[in-house]
Protein backbone atom coordinates (compact mmCIF):
# COMPACT_ATOMS: atom_id res chain seq x y z
CA UNK A 1 0.00 0.00 0.00
CA UNK A 2 2.76 2.41 0.92
CA UNK A 3 4.64 1.55 -2.25
CA UNK A 4 1.58 2.20 -4.37
CA UNK A 5 1.17 5.63 -2.79
CA UNK A 6 4.74 6.59 -3.63
CA UNK A 7 4.31 5.43 -7.23
CA UNK A 8 1.16 7.50 -7.53
CA UNK A 9 2.89 10.65 -6.26
CA UNK A 10 5.76 10.24 -8.72
CA UNK A 11 3.28 9.76 -11.58
CA UNK A 12 1.53 13.03 -10.72
CA UNK A 13 4.83 14.92 -10.59
CA UNK A 14 5.86 13.61 -14.02
CA UNK A 15 2.57 14.77 -15.50
CA UNK A 16 3.04 18.26 -14.07
CA UNK A 17 6.58 18.56 -15.44
CA UNK A 18 5.46 17.50 -18.91
CA UNK A 19 2.76 20.14 -19.03
CA UNK A 20 5.13 22.92 -18.04
CA UNK A 21 7.70 21.97 -20.66
CA UNK A 22 5.05 22.10 -23.39
CA UNK A 23 3.82 25.60 -22.43
CA UNK A 24 7.19 27.41 -22.04
CA UNK A 25 8.89 28.40 -25.36
CA UNK A 26 12.50 27.59 -25.97
CA UNK A 27 14.83 30.48 -25.04
CA UNK A 28 17.71 31.16 -27.42
CA UNK A 29 20.72 33.49 -27.36
CA UNK A 30 19.45 36.97 -28.46
CA UNK A 31 22.79 37.68 -30.12
CA UNK A 32 22.26 34.87 -32.61
CA UNK A 33 19.42 35.11 -35.14
CA UNK A 34 18.95 31.83 -36.99
CA UNK A 35 15.59 32.48 -38.64
CA UNK A 36 15.20 32.01 -42.41
CA UNK A 37 14.33 35.68 -42.83
CA UNK A 38 17.43 36.82 -40.94
CA UNK A 39 19.69 34.57 -43.00
CA UNK A 40 18.11 35.92 -46.16
CA UNK A 41 18.68 39.47 -44.97
CA UNK A 42 22.37 38.78 -44.36
CA UNK A 43 22.75 37.44 -47.88
CA UNK A 44 21.02 40.53 -49.32
CA UNK A 45 23.23 42.96 -47.38
CA UNK A 46 26.35 41.27 -48.68
CA UNK A 47 25.15 41.48 -52.27
CA UNK A 48 23.76 45.02 -52.07
CA UNK A 49 25.59 47.30 -49.63
CA UNK A 50 23.76 50.24 -48.11
CA UNK A 51 24.14 53.86 -49.42
CA UNK A 52 26.55 54.70 -46.63
CA UNK A 53 28.65 51.64 -47.45
CA UNK A 54 28.69 52.68 -51.12
CA UNK A 55 29.83 56.18 -50.35
CA UNK A 56 32.76 54.74 -48.40
CA UNK A 57 33.79 52.13 -50.94
CA UNK A 58 32.32 53.01 -54.34
CA UNK A 59 33.69 55.89 -56.48
CA UNK A 60 31.84 54.91 -59.64
CA UNK A 61 29.01 56.84 -61.30
CA UNK A 62 26.46 54.68 -59.32
CA UNK A 63 27.41 56.57 -56.16
CA UNK A 64 25.61 59.66 -57.47
CA UNK A 65 28.82 61.76 -57.62
CA UNK A 66 29.81 63.09 -61.01
CA UNK A 67 33.39 63.16 -62.27
CA UNK A 68 33.46 66.96 -61.89
CA UNK A 69 32.48 66.68 -58.22
CA UNK A 70 35.12 64.18 -57.22
CA UNK A 71 38.34 65.46 -55.62
CA UNK A 72 41.10 65.52 -58.21
CA UNK A 73 44.45 67.06 -58.90
CA UNK A 74 43.86 70.71 -59.81
CA UNK A 75 44.81 71.51 -63.39
CA UNK A 76 47.01 74.63 -63.53
CA UNK A 77 45.22 77.64 -64.97
CA UNK A 78 46.65 78.85 -68.26
CA UNK A 79 48.19 82.31 -68.17
CA UNK A 80 48.32 85.29 -70.47
CA UNK A 81 51.42 87.43 -70.02
CA UNK A 82 51.34 91.15 -70.70
CA UNK A 83 54.41 93.22 -71.53
CA UNK A 84 53.92 97.00 -71.60
CA UNK A 85 56.76 99.19 -72.89
CA UNK A 86 55.55 102.79 -72.74
CA UNK A 87 56.91 105.99 -71.25
CA UNK A 88 55.53 107.41 -68.04
CA UNK A 89 54.61 110.77 -69.52
CA UNK A 90 52.56 112.00 -72.52
CA UNK A 91 54.06 113.64 -75.59
CA UNK A 92 52.99 116.61 -77.69
CA UNK A 93 54.00 116.27 -81.34
CA UNK A 94 53.47 119.41 -83.42
CA UNK A 95 53.81 119.95 -87.16
CA UNK A 96 53.69 123.56 -88.32
CA UNK A 97 53.44 125.20 -91.69
CA UNK A 98 57.20 124.79 -92.08
CA UNK A 99 59.70 122.45 -90.51
CA UNK A 100 60.98 125.35 -88.40
CA UNK A 101 57.72 125.29 -86.46
CA UNK A 102 57.87 121.57 -85.69
CA UNK A 103 58.61 120.27 -82.20
CA UNK A 104 58.17 117.28 -79.93
CA UNK A 105 57.69 117.88 -76.24
CA UNK A 106 57.11 115.51 -73.37
CA UNK A 107 55.03 116.77 -70.46
CA UNK A 108 55.80 115.71 -66.87
CA UNK A 109 52.17 114.81 -66.17
CA UNK A 110 51.70 111.34 -64.68
CA UNK A 111 48.81 109.74 -66.57
CA UNK A 112 49.67 106.23 -65.33
CA UNK A 113 49.08 104.90 -68.83
CA UNK A 114 51.30 101.88 -68.28
CA UNK A 115 49.32 100.63 -65.30
CA UNK A 116 46.05 101.55 -67.03
CA UNK A 117 46.92 99.34 -70.01
CA UNK A 118 47.86 96.38 -67.82
CA UNK A 119 44.99 96.67 -65.33
CA UNK A 120 42.36 97.18 -68.03
CA UNK A 121 43.53 94.16 -70.03
CA UNK A 122 43.79 92.03 -66.89
CA UNK A 123 40.32 92.94 -65.59
CA UNK A 124 38.49 92.40 -68.88
CA UNK A 125 40.30 89.19 -69.89
CA UNK A 126 40.01 87.51 -66.49
CA UNK A 127 36.34 88.44 -66.10
CA UNK A 128 35.38 86.88 -69.42
CA UNK A 129 37.69 83.85 -69.63
CA UNK A 130 39.40 81.20 -67.55
CA UNK A 131 42.87 82.69 -67.92
CA UNK A 132 45.08 84.31 -65.31
CA UNK A 133 46.76 87.50 -66.51
CA UNK A 134 50.30 88.19 -65.31
CA UNK A 135 52.87 90.92 -65.85
CA UNK A 136 55.94 89.61 -67.65
CA UNK A 137 58.13 92.11 -65.82
CA UNK A 138 57.22 90.65 -62.41
CA UNK A 139 57.75 86.94 -63.16
CA UNK A 140 60.65 85.62 -61.10
CA UNK A 141 61.49 82.95 -63.67
CA UNK A 142 62.18 85.51 -66.40
CA UNK A 143 65.73 86.68 -66.98
CA UNK A 144 65.49 90.47 -66.77
CA UNK A 145 68.41 90.92 -69.15
CA UNK A 146 66.49 88.96 -71.78
CA UNK A 147 63.36 90.94 -71.03
CA UNK A 148 65.12 94.27 -71.48
CA UNK A 149 66.08 93.25 -75.02
CA UNK A 150 62.42 93.01 -76.05
CA UNK A 151 61.25 95.83 -78.29
CA UNK A 152 58.69 96.51 -80.98
CA UNK A 153 60.76 94.53 -83.51
CA UNK A 154 61.01 91.43 -81.35
CA UNK A 155 57.82 89.40 -81.44
CA UNK A 156 57.37 85.72 -80.70
CA UNK A 157 55.51 84.90 -83.92
CA UNK A 158 56.26 86.01 -87.47
CA UNK A 159 54.67 85.24 -90.82
CA UNK A 160 56.76 83.44 -93.39
CA UNK A 161 55.30 82.39 -96.74
CA UNK A 162 51.75 82.90 -95.48
CA UNK A 163 52.42 80.74 -92.43
CA UNK A 164 52.89 81.73 -88.79
CA UNK A 165 56.11 80.42 -87.23
CA UNK A 166 58.02 81.10 -84.03
CA UNK A 167 60.69 83.79 -84.24
CA UNK A 168 64.00 82.17 -83.35
CA UNK A 169 65.37 85.34 -81.80
CA UNK A 170 62.81 85.15 -78.99
CA UNK A 171 63.15 81.45 -78.15
CA UNK A 172 64.81 81.99 -74.76
CA UNK A 173 62.09 84.23 -73.41
CA UNK A 174 59.31 82.24 -75.05
CA UNK A 175 60.50 78.96 -73.52
CA UNK A 176 60.80 80.61 -70.12
CA UNK A 177 57.22 81.89 -70.37
CA UNK A 178 55.81 78.56 -71.54
CA UNK A 179 57.51 76.79 -68.63
CA UNK A 180 55.51 78.98 -66.22
CA UNK A 181 52.18 78.13 -67.87
CA UNK A 182 51.92 81.09 -70.24
CA UNK A 183 50.13 80.24 -73.47
CA UNK A 184 49.67 83.73 -74.96
CA UNK A 185 51.19 87.19 -74.70
CA UNK A 186 49.99 90.74 -75.25
CA UNK A 187 52.79 93.19 -76.05
CA UNK A 188 52.15 96.93 -76.07
CA UNK A 189 54.97 99.18 -77.23
CA UNK A 190 54.96 102.96 -77.59
CA UNK A 191 55.89 103.68 -81.20
CA UNK A 192 55.34 106.45 -83.76
CA UNK A 193 52.04 106.16 -85.62
CA UNK A 194 50.55 107.97 -88.62
CA UNK A 195 48.39 110.68 -87.10
CA UNK A 196 47.50 112.61 -90.25
CA UNK A 197 47.63 112.10 -94.01
CA UNK A 198 47.46 114.99 -96.44
CA UNK A 199 46.94 114.39 -100.14
CA UNK A 200 47.40 116.85 -102.99
CA UNK A 201 48.33 117.11 -106.61
CA UNK A 202 51.66 115.42 -106.13
CA UNK A 203 50.50 112.61 -103.88
CA UNK A 204 50.01 112.06 -100.16
CA UNK A 205 52.16 112.98 -97.20
CA UNK A 206 51.97 111.10 -93.89
CA UNK A 207 52.66 112.87 -90.60
CA UNK A 208 53.65 110.88 -87.53
CA UNK A 209 52.92 111.27 -83.88
CA UNK A 210 56.08 110.45 -81.95
CA UNK A 211 54.34 109.10 -78.85
CA UNK A 212 51.05 108.80 -77.02
CA UNK A 213 49.49 112.12 -76.13
CA UNK A 214 48.60 115.10 -78.30
CA UNK A 215 49.32 115.54 -81.99
CA UNK A 216 48.70 118.95 -83.57
CA UNK A 217 48.93 120.15 -87.11
CA UNK A 218 48.96 123.86 -87.97
CA UNK A 219 48.72 125.01 -91.56
CA UNK A 220 47.99 128.54 -92.71
CA UNK A 221 46.29 129.46 -89.44
CA UNK A 222 44.27 126.25 -89.10
CA UNK A 223 44.96 124.02 -86.13
CA UNK A 224 43.95 120.36 -85.88
CA UNK A 225 44.06 118.48 -82.57
CA UNK A 226 44.45 114.71 -82.42
CA UNK A 227 44.46 112.38 -79.42
CA UNK A 228 47.18 109.90 -80.27
CA UNK A 229 47.34 106.37 -78.82
CA UNK A 230 50.71 105.74 -80.41
CA UNK A 231 51.06 102.07 -79.51
CA UNK A 232 51.98 98.99 -81.46
CA UNK A 233 49.87 96.13 -80.11
CA UNK A 234 50.78 92.50 -80.70
CA UNK A 235 48.70 89.59 -79.40
CA UNK A 236 50.32 86.19 -79.96
CA UNK A 237 49.89 82.61 -78.86
CA UNK A 238 53.18 81.04 -77.84
CA UNK A 239 51.97 77.49 -77.18
CA UNK A 240 51.30 77.27 -80.92
CA UNK A 241 52.39 79.97 -83.37
CA UNK A 242 49.37 82.22 -84.00
CA UNK A 243 49.59 85.97 -84.54
CA UNK A 244 46.23 86.75 -82.97
CA UNK A 245 46.35 90.51 -83.53
CA UNK A 246 46.43 89.96 -87.29
CA UNK A 247 42.94 88.44 -87.18
CA UNK A 248 40.12 90.54 -88.68
CA UNK A 249 38.50 91.31 -85.31
CA UNK A 250 41.64 93.16 -84.19
CA UNK A 251 42.09 95.16 -87.36
CA UNK A 252 39.84 97.98 -86.23
CA UNK A 253 42.19 98.65 -83.31
CA UNK A 254 45.57 97.92 -84.86
CA UNK A 255 45.41 100.42 -87.71
CA UNK A 256 46.69 103.95 -87.21
CA UNK A 257 43.31 105.57 -87.88
CA UNK A 258 41.86 103.89 -84.82
CA UNK A 259 44.81 105.02 -82.71
CA UNK A 260 44.59 108.69 -83.69
CA UNK A 261 41.26 110.40 -83.00
CA UNK A 262 40.67 113.92 -84.26
CA UNK A 263 39.18 116.08 -81.49
CA UNK A 264 36.61 118.25 -83.22
CA UNK A 265 35.60 120.23 -80.13
CA UNK A 266 39.03 120.67 -78.55
CA UNK A 267 39.45 124.18 -77.09
CA UNK A 268 42.55 126.06 -78.17
CA UNK A 269 44.99 126.19 -75.24
CA UNK A 270 45.88 129.50 -73.65
CA UNK A 271 49.57 128.76 -74.25
CA UNK A 272 50.17 126.44 -77.19
CA UNK A 273 53.68 125.64 -75.97
CA UNK A 274 52.64 124.88 -72.40
CA UNK A 275 49.39 122.95 -72.16
CA UNK A 276 47.92 122.36 -68.71
CA UNK A 277 46.69 119.05 -67.32
CA UNK A 278 43.10 120.26 -67.50
CA UNK A 279 43.47 121.22 -71.14
CA UNK A 280 44.76 117.74 -71.92
CA UNK A 281 41.88 115.90 -70.20
CA UNK A 282 40.04 115.19 -73.51
CA UNK A 283 43.27 113.75 -74.92
CA UNK A 284 43.78 111.42 -71.99
CA UNK A 285 40.14 110.33 -72.08
CA UNK A 286 40.33 109.42 -75.78
CA UNK A 287 43.46 107.33 -75.19
CA UNK A 288 41.80 105.57 -72.24
CA UNK A 289 38.77 104.80 -74.44
CA UNK A 290 41.07 103.21 -77.02
CA UNK A 291 42.66 101.05 -74.31
CA UNK A 292 39.20 99.92 -73.16
CA UNK A 293 38.19 99.02 -76.71
CA UNK A 294 41.43 97.09 -77.21
CA UNK A 295 40.91 95.16 -73.96
CA UNK A 296 37.34 94.24 -74.91
CA UNK A 297 38.40 92.83 -78.28
CA UNK A 298 41.20 90.84 -76.62
CA UNK A 299 38.83 89.58 -73.91
CA UNK A 300 36.30 88.42 -76.51
CA UNK A 301 38.98 86.44 -78.33
CA UNK A 302 40.31 84.70 -75.22
CA UNK A 303 36.79 83.98 -73.98
CA UNK A 304 36.21 82.01 -77.18
CA UNK A 305 39.62 80.30 -77.19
Amino acid sequence: MKLCSQIGVMFVLLMVVGCVSRDIPTVTDPAVNTSDEAVKGDDTSNANPTRSDKQDTDTSADSGISDNQRPSHKVPVEKIAILVNVSEHPTHTHLGTTTFNNFTKQYPYDWQIKSTIFNTLKAKIESSSGYDVVDVATLDSIDKSVLSSMNEKTNFVVNEQDKSVFFNGADTLRNALVSTGVSAVVIVNETPTIAATECGTYGCVEHRSEGYGLFTRSFLGTDNYVASASFTVSVERIDTPIEVSSLPEFEVLTNDKAKNLKLESFFAPSDFDELTQDELIPVKQAITDYINDLAEVAADYFAAH
